[in-house]
């Protein structure tokens, strides 16, 4: 079975990266496998999860090799507002996102809560495991593709 993260964004970068106009997503020291489900949670003020993706390839990069990326053009959909995030850290994943879907209605952390109340929304990102105590929440995200 394939692993399955919680990721937080920023807004603005998580609908990017649901309507597919972001090509890669960075984020340090993510050990995050190919073929992974990212679920996408957009921070405050949206506060909800909006979409997802799966993870293509991903490569690890020191951030000088990361800057180099952007600035080139290299990396689909990041610029000079991804670097900040990324400068003076000792290394970077570059996760390829492949097949993104923009949910077309949000589950809100409200919503989130009232099912589960000790839920908390990632700071940067977290495995769903085990699988089996996140059922709840990916049968909610289920009903969100119908």
């Amino acid at each position: 079975m394939r692993r399955v993260y919680l990721m937080s964004f920023k807004p603005l970068f998580a609908f990017q990266v649901v309507r597919g106009e972001k090509g890669y997503e960075l984020r340090r020291r993510a050990s995050i496998e190919e073929g992974a489900r990212i679920l996408v949670y957009a921070s405050s003020p949206v506060k909800a999860i909006v979409g997802e993706f799966k993870a293509g390839r991903v490569k690890r990069a020191s951030p000088g090799e990361v800057e180099e990326f952007v600035l080139s053009g290299a990396l689909k959909g990041c610029d000079e507002r991804d670097l900040p995030y990324v400068r003076g850290k000792s290394w970077v994943a570059i996760i390829e996102v492949t097949s993104p879907i923009k949910y077309t209605s949000h589950l809100s952390l409200e919503r989130i809560r009232e099912i589960a109340p000790w839920f908390r929304p990632p700071i940067s990102f977290y495995e769903l495991k085990p699988l089996e105590k996140w059922k709840w929440l990916l049968k909610e995200v289920e009903k969100l593709l119908k």
